[in-house]
């Protein structure tokens, strides 16, 4: 009875822990289209197309951004981003939780 037990509970973790894997099929698909370099509360900042919707965000994480030879960022540079839309500036503002380069 004791090797059932020990099994069932093993078993039952090894499940749970099997849901919890790292993987970006949860992620939303975005572009970074641009730069806002206009000076407010409600502006500036890397504009992120998402669904249609262009948000703004203060930073885009190192290595995402392609240079090209003349020093300039190639946009638009496709990805894969979880964000958060921030409370203030009706909901155009996010922070961007995790980012990944996509073809």
């Amino acid at each position: 009875m004791k090797k059932v037990i020990t099994f069932i509970l093993i078993s039952f973790s090894i499940l749970l822990f099997a849901n919890f894997e790292n993987d970006n099929s949860s992620s939303i698909k975005g572009e970074i289209i641009g730069y806002d370099a206009r000076r407010c509360r409600c502006c500036g900042g890397w504009k992120v197309l998402i669904e249609d919707t262009v948000y703004l965000n203060d930073s885009i994480p190192k290595g995402i951004l392609k240079v090209g030879a003349d020093g300039c960022h190639i946009l638009p540079q496709k990805v894969l981003l979880d964000y958060v839309k921030e409370d203030y500036c009706k909901s155009m503002r996010i922070r961007i939780t995790c980012m990944t380069k996509r073809n």
